[in-house]
């Protein structure tokens, strides 16, 4: 009896060092990697001025106030917004058409009832890969945490969301109906999964919702794929780097970078496609410098974050920043709101203290690359008076006119040509596009193809609208 007992206490000890070692690289492996650096920005030439671009045009779009956008009447009687099409009144004229409902932490239309998605997750940012549209879903904390966490409004837990265009195209806009995704989605809750469950979960959960879902339901429900959680912070610096086949996003925790004077970093995260969860993470500090004193042996830094993000096609990305807006810029607002309700519009000292912080901001563009443990980044264009008040989202894009960045405000945008960042640019190579006056919704990025449509995407309740023509 002891004999057996020794043997097989011999046996399983055996067996624990065969596989322990096995289990432990496994454990490694999934571990993702780190990087830990700090980043001065340099100017793009240090003998000579960062070229700037002054826009002298009326072509300002002022932002909704938080309370109009989140009481838009999206359908119905009497609605802003019926829906169908969204003019463009300034600008490159074309439309955007509703494309359809996307899913939602809105309590309205009970578009939270879908698992893996909570009631207060929201669509911040945006990328379109190979005809997949990917929405970086956050989830905002309620009122009472953030009132318990001081800071913390950024510190947030999302997740990716797959959408397959190419199957969804042919079925979200029938009959004028834009919530099939939202209600095939409800049907189907209980055979939802994410990339984090086990494969043999994944496939019971298929076999049974093709075996009770109606064809089009089921359609749906292959369309859209869920990631895993993780830290993803604001979310709204989220973007597709084609060289690394990769998505990339910047998690801040600051809501601005009014604490400018301390460190505080921020992870860049690279995202498997596959595995829609972060394999690589550079925790940067990103600095520029503000002054030096006794003889250059003390100096001053300047800290930022990555508020939005874009890649190029050649592994360099892009972040702007906001400055400025403290000036009261009458003439700009008298002619682009003539008159309010039959009367002369003349903006008075209300008006000004609730769009006087973001009123007349200039741009700066900043330009980088990342290595394996660190990241080059310099300041190489700045556009005053710019379009919008609030950025909320880069794109790149390929046009006609050759590549192009996007920086999206709400309801309007403007582009640049990328080979012309850095140079002079002169206000005819700049494109914009200005939404009407009467449409209040809060852009959260856009998606561009590869044949040049863009896919705007809105919060509250979160949808994509669709260009029907191609951006410039």
């Amino acid at each position: 009896m002891i004999k057996r007992v020794v043997l097989r206490a011999i046996t399983l000890s055996i067996i624990f060092c065969l596989v322990a070692p096995m289990s432990f690289s496994d454990a490694k492996s999934k571990k993702v990697t780190v990087v830990h650096k700090t980043v001065t920005i340099k100017n793009s030439a240090p003998k000579k001025k960062v070229p700037t671009l002054n826009i002298t045009k009326k072509w300002y779009r002022p932002r909704s106030r938080p309370t109009k956008y989140q009481a838009q009447r999206l359908t119905g009687k009497n609605a802003n917004y019926s829906g169908r099409e969204i003019v463009a009144e300034k600008g490159t004229q074309y439309y955007l058409r509703r494309y359809g409902f996307l899913i939602d932490g809105a309590s309205r239309g009970g578009y939270h009832h879908i698992r893996f998605i909570g009631r207060h997750a929201e669509p911040q940012g945006v990328a379109i890969v190979h005809g997949k549209l990917y929405i970086q879903m956050t989830y905002k904390h309620t009122k009472k945490y953030l009132r318990k966490h001081r800071g913390a409004q950024n510190r947030r837990k999302g997740r990716i969301i797959k959408y397959n265009l190419s199957m969804l195209n042919s079925i979200v806009n029938k009959g004028g109906k834009h919530n099939k995704i939202v209600l095939a989605l409800q049907k189907s809750k209980k055979y939802l999964y994410t990339m984090h469950n086990k494969k043999s979960t994944r496939n019971k959960r298929k076999k049974l919702a093709k075996k009770h879902l109606s064809a089009t339901n089921y359609k749906i429900y292959s369309a859209v794929t869920f990631g895993p959680m993780y830290q993803a912070g604001h979310g709204q610096s989220f973007a597709y780097n084609a060289k690394k086949k990769s998505l990339y996003n910047a998690s801040y925790r600051l809501a601005s970078d009014h604490d400018s004077r301390s460190r505080h970093p921020f992870s860049l995260q690279k995202i498997s496609l596959s595995k829609l969860r972060p394999v690589k993470v550079w925790r940067l500090n990103i600095r520029m410098l503000r002054y030096e004193y006794n003889g250059g042996n003390v100096k001053a830094y300047r800290y930022l974050q990555m508020h939005d993000l874009t890649f190029d096609g050649s592994n360099k990305f892009y972040f702007t920043q906001m400055y400025g807006g403290k000036q009261r810029p009458k003439n700009r607002m008298k002619m682009y709101t003539k008159r309010v309700n039959g009367k002369k519009f003349i903006p008075d000292q209300n008006f000004y203290r609730g769009f006087n912080k973001s009123v007349g901001k200039s741009a700066y563009i900043y330009k980088g690359y990342l290595t394996g443990k660190s990241a080059h980044i310099k300041l190489i264009q700045k556009v005053s008076n710019s379009l919008g008040s609030v950025s909320q989202g880069l794109s790149y894009g390929k046009t006609k006119e050759g590549s192009r960045i996007f920086i999206v405000y709400d309801n309007a945008y403007m582009s640049f040509p990328i080979k012309k960042l850095g140079h002079k640019i002169s206000q005819k190579q700049v494109n914009f596009t200005v939404l009407s006056s009467k449409f209040h919704r809060e852009s959260e990025g856009m998606g561009i193809t590869a044949q040049g449509h863009g896919y705007l995407i809105m919060n509250r309740i979160a949808e994509a609208a669709r260009t029907n023509r191609t951006v410039n």
